[in-house]
C-alpha cells in the first residue's frame, strides 16, 4: 500500500515531525486547513492575543442538575460534535461571549460545522456537503436534513428521532475535507507536546492553530438572503419551501436591525 508522506506540526511552531497518515486503503492529501496551519507566521499581535487568552483561560464545570429546579425543561446534555478536531479544547457549546445571539449560535452547532463558519481563506473556494463525523461518510442532501419543514401533528412529533449531531454541514476542498478529526494524528500529537510544553510553546502553537480561522463568523445575511448565500441550500437538498422559510426567516431579520453593540430592541419587534 502506498503511503505519502506528510508533516504535524510541533508545538513548538519551529519544528516539524514527520508521520504517515492513511484513511483505508488510499491515502488522503493533508486537509487545507492544517496545511495553512504549518504556513502561519503569526505577528506580535496574534502572539500576544494567544498569551493573554491562555493566561486567563479558567476551566468551565457543566453543571447538569442544579439545585434550583427549572422553569424550562432542560433537554440530556450532549456533545453537539464529538469528533470535531475543535472539540479537543472548546466546549461543545462554544458561543458564551454574544449575551444577544449566543443561543442561536449555539443552535446551529447541531448542524453546521465550526468550520464552515469560521473557517473562510482568501480566494479559496470551498464546496459544503452534509458529513457525519461518526462514520466518516458523505450523505446525500436530502428535504428530511433541514428542520424547517411542513406543520407536524403532536404524534408525528413524538414519533421523531433525536436529530443525529454528528451530521453536519462541512466544508470540501478538491473534494476533500479541509478539516480534522479529533482522532486524527495531528491532533493526538499536537495534545501530547502541548501537555509538556511551556508558555511559549503554548502560546506559538494556540497562535498557529487559530491563524487560518476568523473569530468571527459570518453575519447572518451570508445564509439568511434569498438573493445571495454562502451555501447552496437547494444542493444541500432544500425543498424551494424550505429554502424560502430559511433567507426568509425573520429572526435574521431581527438581528439585522441591531447597528450597535448597546442598541436595545423590544422582543415584540421580531414579528415585525
Amino acid at each position: 500500500m502506498h503511503k505519502r508522506l506528510i508533516y504535524i506540526l510541533c508545538v513548538t511552531g519551529l519544528a516539524l515531525s514527520p508521520i504517515t497518515q492513511c484513511y483505508g486503503n488510499e491515502t488522503n492529501q493533508l486537509p487545507l486547513y492544517w496545511e495553512l496551519v504549518m504556513q502561519a507566521q503569526p505577528d506580535a499581535e496574534a502572539l500576544a492575543e494567544s498569551e493573554t487568552l491562555i493566561k486567563d483561560h479558567t476551566e468551565v464545570d457543566i453543571i447538569e442538575r442544579t439545585r434550583i429546579r427549572p422553569f424550562h425543561k432542560q433537554p440530556k446534555y450532549t456533545e453537539t460534535s464529538s469528533q470535531a478536531f475543535c472539540m479537543n479544547c472548546h466546549l461543545p457549546i462554544p458561543h458564551t461571549k454574544n449575551l444577544r445571539n449566543r443561543s442561536f449560535l449555539n443552535m446551529h452547532t447541531t448542524y453546521i460545522a465550526c468550520e464552515t463558519c469560521h473557517f473562510r481563506p482568501e480566494n479559496i473556494t470551498l464546496d459544503y456537503q452534509w458529513f457525519d463525523y461518526k462514520t466518516r461518510q458523505l450523505q446525500t442532501g436530502s428535504e428530511s436534513l433541514f428542520k424547517v419543514i411542513k406543520p407536524k401533528t403532536a404524534e408525528q412529533k413524538q414519533a421523531d428521532k433525536p436529530r443525529n449531531t454528528d451530521l453536519k454541514i462541512s466544508p470540501f476542498y478538491q473534494h476533500q475535507p479541509v478539516f480534522l478529526f479529533k482522532d486524527s494524528e495531528q491532533p493526538k500529537q499536537l495534545l501530547k507536546q502541548w501537555e509538556s510544553g511551556d508558555l511559549p510553546q503554548r502560546v506559538m502553537a494556540r497562535a498557529k492553530i487559530h491563524a487560518p480561522l476568523q473569530t468571527e463568523g459570518p453575519e447572518c445575511k451570508a445564509c439568511h438572503d434569498p438573493d445571495h448565500q454562502q451555501l447552496d441550500l437547494q444542493q444541500l437538498g432544500a425543498t424551494r419551501r424550505q429554502f424560502k422559510a430559511i433567507t426568509m426567516h425573520r429572526i435574521p431579520l431581527f438581528f439585522s436591525r441591531y447597528k450597535e453593540d448597546d442598541q436595545k430592541i423590544r422582543i415584540i419587534d421580531v414579528l415585525r
